[in-house]
């Protein structure tokens, strides 16, 4: 099935996942080339755009009212005000911001955002800093936030992933409420599931899956096996409680809450880039692939859709540019960007797509 519902292109490559409106009404699309893009969901077709910044962006993050979009940079954090009008809100200074998306506390609007100097900062939804902590290792990945924002979780280069505790006020208790040890650099955020944190090691020696408690970090299980190259990605874990992960040995894995390996695709290109996602309604697990060159010297990556259950392939979709992006999947839709600065839209279901044609 011709499985394209739209498709549009900003100037620069995509930086990061796209993020949709609390509604999914609208997308947005921020770039390598510092500028935040509002799309309608429904056509593609671009609402309003921010005035291009100095510096590529990392993100991005919606506030959970809609009210604003938050974009990493190469100095801090930004806040742009949500479509139609996408105009600058604030700026805070903070340093370099480590890849992904800063995280938002739903319930008191807190920014959380990390530098890859070993900074975590929080940040008021009118760009006020709470406080900034700077003795965590080297960052390369934004926080995860557990227990209703309580917990703040960081991936380390030093092999750890570190957990900061906040008192009622929303301040950080002076001790780390613990330390859970990986074998190899954490390059991506860990993922929260129920009592569970679930990270992917990026080597150098070590390219494992772990599992790790909440509570205390206490280890719960790692991989029986390695991957044969770094995870860079961030896990994702489905509602039966399956855990999918992507390695750059170009496999997306599929392991059972006891670690047990379900099944592994391989890509032919043989890098998968991005994080994989599961639409629950189709039972579909999606990532994108770097691809390879056409003969028109064109980088063309690949969108795949996988049997969650079966590991068989569904469907693939290819568009020009390398897809590192995450995908997101809004009703029976998955969007993806590419570093060509396309950005697609496709229909998960084929059925779906015949009804539109």
């Amino acid at each position: 099935a011709q499985r394209l519902r739209w498709r549009a292109v900003v100037p620069t490559a995509v930086a990061g996942a796209v993020a949709a409106s609390p509604d999914g009404s609208v997308l947005y699309v921020a770039t390598e080339g510092g500028t935040v893009h509002a799309l309608a969901a429904s056509d593609g077709h671009e609402v309003c755009r921010s005035s291009a910044g100095s510096e590529g962006f990392r993100g991005p993050a919606v506030a959970h009212d809609g009210s604003a979009v938050y974009v990493g940079t190469g100095s801090g954090l930004r806040a742009i005000s949500a479509a139609p009008s996408c105009a600058d809100l604030w700026t805070v200074q903070g340093g370099e911001v480590a890849q992904g998306a800063p995280a938002v506390d739903p319930d008191t609007g807190t920014i959380f955002f990390t530098t890859r100097e070993g900074g975590l900062h929080s940040v008021s939804a009118d760009g006020r800093v709470w406080w900034s902590r700077n003795d965590l290792g080297l960052l390369r990945s934004g926080p995860t936030l557990v227990h209703a924002g309580r917990l703040v979780v960081v991936s380390s280069d030093d092999h750890n992933l570190h957990a900061v505790r906040l008192d009622d006020a929303g301040m950080p208790q002076p001790d780390l409420a613990w330390s859970a040890l990986t074998g190899g650099e954490l390059e991506a955020p860990s993922t929260l599931f129920e009592e569970r944190l679930y990270v992917g090691a990026a080597g150098p020696t070590d390219f494992g899956i772990y599992a790790f408690s909440v509570s205390d970090g206490s280890r719960i299980w790692e991989t029986p096996f390695p991957t044969d190259r770094r995870i860079t990605s961030r896990p994702w874990v489905d509602a039966a409680g399956f855990v999918y992960v992507t390695s750059r040995d170009g496999s997306c894995y599929r392991l059972s809450e006891d670690r047990v390996l379900s099944w592994s695709y391989s890509v032919d290109s043989g890098i998968s880039y991005s994080s994989p996602v599961v639409h629950e309604g189709a039972g579909v697990v999606l990532f994108g692939e770097s691809g390879a060159t056409g003969p028109d010297g064109l980088m063309h990556g690949l969108l795949h859709g996988v049997d969650r259950d079966s590991g068989e392939a569904a469907w693939t979709a290819s568009l020009d540019g390398s897809v590192a992006a995450t995908p997101l999947v809004l009703e029976g839709t998955v969007v993806v960007g590419a570093d060509s600065g396309l950005v697609c839209a496709y229909f998960v279901d084929g059925a779906a797509a015949r009804e539109a044609l």
